[in-house]
């Protein structure tokens, strides 16, 4: 409100400009991140739910669940997704480059 009171609507034209430019930047340390932790085994990885009782074997004698070996479901990322997350990670990173080297060379 105070830049369209103060400056209109050249002003909030510029101001609009400007966060854009800034999201566009701070976007690349928002996406390796998260393609790479969603595509990891390790984070991505929950241990298999057991029974809540004791299970009995077929000899009538009863069996502890939580002995039996750890099993895990993965939801991590394969490699496709993976990849193409990298692929637009590469793209936004090479835009970014170029407007800045543009904007650097005042051919903006």
């Amino acid at each position: 409100m105070i830049v369209a009171v103060a400056v209109g609507r050249p002003g909030i034209n510029a101001m609009l400009i400007g966060s854009q430019v800034v999201l566009s930047l701070v976007l690349p340390f928002i996406v390796f991140p998260l393609v790479w932790l969603t595509s990891s085994r390790t984070v991505m990885r929950v241990r298999a739910p057991t029974p809540a009782q004791l299970t009995q074997k077929e000899d009538g004698a009863e069996e502890d669940p939580n002995t039996a070996e750890d099993m895990y479901l993965y939801f991590n990322n394969g490699r496709v997704i993976a990849g193409l997350g990298y692929i637009i990670w590469t793209v936004i990173v090479v835009a970014n480059a170029y407007a800045l080297i543009t904007l650097a060379l005042g051919d903006a």
